[in-house]
């Protein structure tokens, strides 16, 4: 298995730029959706009633779903 480390000898100053623009742009990608699904999981157990929680249900659903699909194409779909 490779890692960056491996790569970084034979990357030009531009080349390496945009990696850590990659990696910075990833991080905060899969922070924000991180912090989506906290918040809409805790408006669905906050929800004063039954419609409420529902849709917040689903949307946490869609935004973990964003977010596995996120970290596995950042993985190259390795688990």
């Amino acid at each position: 298995m490779s890692t960056l480390a491996t790569f970084v000898p034979s990357l030009t100053p531009p080349l390496l730029v945009l990696v850590v623009l990659h990696s910075v742009t990833v991080l905060v990608v899969v922070s924000a959706l991180t912090f989506l699904v906290i918040r809409a999981v805790n408006a669905a157990l906050r929800a004063t009633d039954d419609t409420q929680a529902e849709r917040a249900q689903i949307i946490a659903t869609l935004l973990l779903g964003a977010l596995s699909k996120a970290v596995s194409r950042t993985t190259g779909g390795q688990r």
